[in-house]
């Protein structure tokens, strides 16, 4: 079965985890599961859910409404999925939370949460084709959103989600490996797998690397340099990355760019208006190709 056709349980409770299975079994669902906060950023970052049913007391009946704090989360990793609430705790603040962080639906454990789950399911599918059929409506809403942000760390969080999601819309590609993984050497933001059998990419290294930027300023040449070390300790893997910022470039990190593209690793700047344009097109393969011949023959102006 395609991507359409999966689906994540987040929930710490076997007994209801056994139920969410055999159900979505019958209806012919891939389902995979996730019993703490964790483990279920770490699936929702392989995305191609149409679906998050997450328990509203993910730690216990004892516990604070925790698995209402990852409805944004799913929503903005998994562009286009429905969250479908389940909760036997169901309360007129944690229903008002729900809907305001973007919940599609709340259902209680009763009787009847069976049949309503089969059918609310059927529906969230169909959204996620009819999302699927024009991806740039979900792109463009991130997009939004992005711009909209007032606190700087969530504008820089939501730019991440937005550019793992602009690759995730490109099927020639492998899968988003991770975003925003760190270690004691180095923050990488956003790592995707290159299984593109075509030119220009399938000269290139098997991962991209790709660094978000959500700067009030335009990003200096130190940045480029720091970006251009964590390209060259792949030592091979990664032979091209992004670098992409909102706020622009400074004109001497665009040269310094243009001067050593000719040269493994280089960088392929991405600033406002190549975003909107890989955001609005319908081609966005296209776009970034003609973004690579942009920033390897001398213009790296957007």
């Amino acid at each position: 079965m395609t991507s359409e056709g999966r689906i994540l349980i987040v929930d710490d409770n076997p007994s209801f985890l056994d139920m969410y299975t055999e159900i979505l079994r019958e209806e012919g669902y891939i389902a995979e599961i996730a019993s703490d906060r964790a483990t279920a950023l770490a699936r929702l970052d392989e995305g191609g859910f149409f679906a998050v049913l997450l328990d509203q007391k993910l730690e216990g009946p004892s516990r604070p409404d925790s698995g209402l704090d990852l409805i944004e989360e799913a929503l903005q990793r998994c562009p286009g999925a429905q969250v479908i609430v389940i909760t036997g705790y169901a309360t007129t603040e944690s229903v008002e939370r729900a809907f305001e962080a973007g919940a599609s639906d709340l259902l209680e454990k009763t009787t009847a949460l069976s049949a309503l789950l089969r059918l609310k399911l059927r529906s969230a599918q169909a959204h996620y084709r009819a999302q699927q059929t024009r991806p740039e409506r979900a792109l463009a809403r991130l997009w939004q959103e992005t711009q909209a942000a007032g606190d700087p760390q969530r504008k820089g969080k939501l730019l991440e989600d937005l550019v793992a999601a602009m690759f995730r819309s490109i099927p020639e590609f492998g899968s988003v490996v991770s975003v925003n993984r760190k270690n004691d050497i180095e923050e990488i933001d956003v790592i995707v797998r290159n299984d593109c059998a075509t030119a220009p990419w399938n000269k290139e290294g098997a991962y991209f690397l790709i660094e978000c930027k959500h700067w009030s300023r335009p990003v200096d040449r130190k940045e480029l340099d720091v970006f251009k070390r964590k390209l060259e300790r792949r030592r091979g893997r990664s032979t091209v990355g992004f670098l992409i910022a909102p706020g622009g470039f400074t004109q001497a990190l665009r040269d310094c760019a243009l001067r050593e593209a000719h040269q493994e690793p280089y960088v392929i700047l991405l600033g406002r208006a190549a975003i909107e344009e890989f955001i609005a097109a319908s081609d966005r393969m296209a776009v970034l190709s003609r973004l690579h011949v942009a920033a390897t023959m001398g213009d790296a102006s957007k």
